[in-house]
Parts: C-alpha cells; sequence; structure tokens
C-alpha cells in the first residue's frame, strides 16, 4: 500500500511540475495544491509517506526505503522545474537547484506536518510566498 502511495503521489506532483508554462507559478500551485488536499481531509491524517517516516523513521529497512524513494522523486521533480526555471530566467542562478529542490521538499513535508495540527490556511500560505521569494 505504501509503496502505490508513494508512487502515485511522486508521479502526479512530477507531472504538475512537469506541465507547460511559467516555473514559479507551477510551484506555487503544486504547494498550494498539497496544502488543499492536506486540509480537505477532515480526519487530517496526513500523509501517508510524512506520517510514516515520522513514526517508524530507520526502524524497518523496507519501509524507510519506500519512503525514502518517494522522497527522492518529489526532490527529484522539484530539482528539475528549478533547474528549467534557472535556464529560463525566472530563478536566480546563483543558487544550486539540488539545495533549493532540498529546501521545497523539507517545506512540504513541514507544512504536512502542521496541517495535521493546525489548519490555519494563512500561516502555510504565508510560508508558501516567503519560500518562493527566496528563491
Amino acid at each position: 500500500m505504501l509503496r502505490r502511495y508513494a508512487d502515485e503521489q511522486a508521479t502526479a506532483l512530477t507531472e504538475f511540475l512537469t506541465a507547460p508554462g511559467p516555473v514559479r507559478p507551477r510551484l506555487q500551485k503544486a504547494l498550494r495544491l498539497i496544502i488543499n488536499m492536506n486540509l480537505a481531509d477532515s480526519g487530517r491524517r496526513g500523509c501517508l509517506a510524512v506520517n510514516t517516516a515520522a513514526e517508524i523513521g530507520q526502524a524497518d529497512a523496507q519501509t524507510a526505503a519506500h519512503v525514502q524513494r518517494m522522497f527522492d522523486r518529489t526532490e527529484a521533480a522539484f530539482e528539475a522545474a528549478v533547474i528549467e526555471g534557472q535556464s529560463n530566467g525566472e530563478l536566480a542562478r546563483s543558487a544550486d537547484p539540488k539545495a533549493i529542490a532540498s529546501l521545497l521538499l523539507t517545506t512540504v513535508v513541514g507544512m504536512q506536518v502542521m496541517v495535521k495540527s493546525s489548519p490555519d490556511t494563512d500561516r502555510l500560505h504565508r510560508v508558501v510566498d516567503a519560500l518562493l521569494a527566496t528563491i
């Protein structure tokens, strides 16, 4: 179940980030979509992969590997979008695309944890706006 969930989520984000059009709005829409999807869950169960990473960590190597693959695929999708944005002049070329991708991934994981404890949409949108202003 975790493997299928991770594949579906990573594939959906990758498809979203590779859509035509300017990169910065795609990043913003992707991040806000993640917020809205998590807020739409009335039980606020959160992301299965993030929950699994937090609860199991490295205790189960196979499960940890599934989570890590999802995180790696997500980070790679962000990195590709950042590289595209840098090459077309939308994003600063001075930043390391891998570092920005890691920052985006970490922000997504953090936002998913925040949604579980607080439905403060304004706070989450401020996070997205501040992050995008820095890249």
